[in-house]
């Protein structure tokens, strides 16, 4: 089942970015991302 997270926000410096996603323990399995959505903020 999906669930719903809160919007997180990150600071992207110009140039090349590389964004990681993880579990918080060593054992759990991969990350499935349903959407993933980059908006500027203001």
């Amino acid at each position: 089942m999906w669930g719903m997270l809160e919007p997180v926000e990150i600071e992207l410096k110009k140039g090349k970015n590389t964004v990681t996603f993880y579990r918080g323990h060593y054992f759990q399995k991969g990350v499935t991302i349903r959407d993933f959505t980059l908006t500027p903020v203001e």
